[in-house]
């Protein structure tokens, strides 16, 4: 994210929330048994799928809710910095794959911030799931916010795609969320494309007959797996017309991270979680010190207007700072591919010697390096960086 520039602690309001409902929870082993499941097998289990246990679905939400939540304020602070229309009162949300409510907690807790209602429409496919999800929101709806949740069933089949599809219409949803969930619906790449693009063409048919701007967000965890068969996802539903790329990325440029197979791209972000989550992840040796996650956002249908500031041939800072002797680097993303860039410490100069003070997430107008990718000059966007410190705390 380019408006990140300081770690930050989990809100403590959020934590005392989820502190308070899952005490009323005994904590049993079955985070130890669930993190080979999601880390080595990505949820992917064809016979019985973990969620269906009751104790796997809860020691998940006690987990890896608060685990995840935040990632959603993160995405929307910086859609609404970077000047794409934020989500107004009224604002649907349809979240496939919602698990206990993950998405729901970070809308919530962004909304909170800004004053505007909403209505979220979960579908799970495990009863135990849609329990706990509608068992918690009742502990979220002391934020005092102006809200409808609602959790439904869903499982996936050739009819309930049909369904499904169905749904988005009558629905009609402002933004279709996936987090997390895709690989675990759909296992086979190819088939995974085929069918969320069925699912945006839909979704756009609703933003013509509307005539407004409909979102797609997808959310996939920042490992080098998971992230590679998003970018290749993303690679597929671009080539729809009915479907606009805006971030991470400017444009529809061809994705840099999949050159070459050891690649993949992903943000990542320090957050300092409550002391109550670091006992719960004792039980299984897991300690959660960031925000790791691979996402893309694109509008359907109807498209915005390109804010004024957009640079549509802009660069991205897509690693973190590596200092090497004598030398700072990174990589750079561009509408050519990943650039590697550097300074040598040697060669500082009234031009570059700012270049690292950037750090990943930032967004360039323009850049220019010479051969060996040595930074002779550089512009940073024009945007709002201002990170706010109630939905990212600095204490």
């Amino acid at each position: 994210m380019f408006f990140i520039d300081r770690s930050f602690f989990f809100p403590k309001e959020l934590s005392a929330l989820l502190e308070e409902f899952f005490l009323q929870e005994k904590q049993t082993n079955a985070l130890e048994r669930l993190w080979p499941i999601l880390a080595k097998d990505r949820g992917q289990n064809k016979e019985q799928h973990y969620s269906f246990d009751r104790k796997m679905a809860q020691a998940y939400a006690s987990y890896y809710l608060p685990a995840n939540l935040l990632k959603i304020p993160l995405i929307l602070e910086e859609m609404r910095l970077v000047g794409l229309p934020i989500p107004k009162n009224n604002f649907s949300w349809l979240d496939i794959g919602s698990g206990p409510g993950t998405a729901l907690w970070g809308l919530a807790w962004w909304c909170k911030r800004y004053g505007i209602s909403f209505d979220y429409l979960g579908l799970e496919q495990s009863k135990a799931f849609i329990q706990i999800g509608e068992e918690m929101s009742q502990s979220l709806r002391k934020l005092n916010l102006n809200y409808k949740s609602k959790f439904e069933l869903f499982q996936q089949s050739e009819k309930k795609s049909t369904q499904l599809k169905e749904k988005i219409s009558a629905y009609s949803p402002d933004l279709l969320c996936f987090m997390n969930s895709i690989g675990e619906i759909k296992e086979n790449s190819v088939e995974r494309s085929t069918w969320i693009i069925e699912l945006l063409h839909s979704l756009a048919i609703s933003a013509k007959k509307e005539n407004k701007t409909k979102w797609f967000l997808l959310i996939e965890p920042g490992s080098k797996t998971a992230s590679r068969e998003l970018l290749q996802l993303r690679e597929d539903i671009c080539k729809k017309d009915f479907v606009k790329l805006w971030l991470p990325c400017m444009d529809h440029r061809t994705c840099g991270a999949l050159a070459l197979d050891k690649d993949w791209c992903h943000e990542e972000t320090e957050c300092i979680f409550p002391p109550w989550m670091e006992k719960i992840g004792e039980t299984a040796k897991l300690k959660k010190e960031a925000l790791v996650f691979s996402y893309i956002l694109c509008s359907i249908g109807i498209h915005p207007e390109t804010p004024s500031q957009w640079p549509t041939a802009g660069l991205r800072m897509v690693s973190q700072r590596l200092i090497q002797k004598g030398q700072t680097e990174c990589y750079l993303c561009t509408n050519q591919g990943k650039q590697r860039v550097r300074v040598q410490h040697s060669k500082k100069n009234v031009k570059n010697e700012k270049f690292f003070d950037n750090m990943r997430g930032t967004i360039f107008t323009s850049a220019d390096w010479e051969n060996k990718g040595d930074i002779s000059s550089f512009q940073v966007a024009n945007f709002n960086k201002k990170m706010d410190e109630i939905l990212f705390p600095n204490s």
